[in-house]
């Protein structure tokens, strides 16, 4: 077989870096999800977590097939995903991030789950070494989602006193953004996703 054909089934290869072949089982697994093709989704992420690669707590891919689990109502399968996220990358900040974002955020009530998503936020603020904009304000939008305005609020202002990063921050902490939640945790309201990417 050639080998541009086994690297993109994410089997072993004489050319590919690990980083390489563990990131195309995780996009596989995607390809599967979005087929309704669970199980396999499934252990291509178990297969790529087998593949010890060095710099996997940067990746939030494997966390977010759990969600598009989730969304289909696989909850179970979703829970299993993440577990298996934490055990092999415990100190994984931005899945946390982007499950906390998604969890309490989500537009629909069927894609929420605030309980979860603001235990996410705190896990996420508790490992991170460096407190950033994005970090802070999504453990606000999670304070906000589980009814908690005033410390929502404070968090938005303190993430006012962070630099931006403009290479890593999005327009979702630009100050505009911020002031625009800080208007409705004022009347008792938290912010949720106008659109779904």
């Amino acid at each position: 077989m050639p080998e541009e054909t086994r690297i993109a089934l994410g089997q072993k290869t004489n050319i590919a870096s690990p980083s390489f072949l563990q990131d195309a089982h995780f996009r596989r697994a995607l390809l599967y999800t979005k087929l309704k093709q669970y199980a396999l989704a499934e252990a291509d992420i178990v297969a790529g977590y087998a593949i010890k690669a060095r710099s996997m707590n940067k990746m939030s891919l494997p966390a977010e097939i759990g969600y598009e689990f989730w969304l289909a109502g696989e909850r179970d399968r979703a829970k299993k995903i993440w577990d298996i996220v934490w055990k092999e990358d415990p100190h994984n900040v931005p899945s946390r991030v982007f499950l906390a974002h998604y969890l309490t955020c989500y537009p629909e009530d069927t894609g929420r789950n605030e309980k979860m998503g603001l235990h996410f936020a705190q896990e996420a603020y508790e490992l991170a070494p460096k407190k950033d904009r994005t970090l802070v304000t999504t453990l606000a939008m999670a304070k906000a989602a589980n009814n908690d305005f005033s410390e929502a609020i404070a968090l938005e202002k303190e993430a006012l006193a962070i630099p931006e990063q403009p290479i890593r921050d999005s327009s979702m902490v630009s100050e505009a953004k911020i002031g625009e939640r800080i208007a409705l945790y004022e009347k008792g309201q938290p912010w949720r996703m106008k659109t779904v990417k």
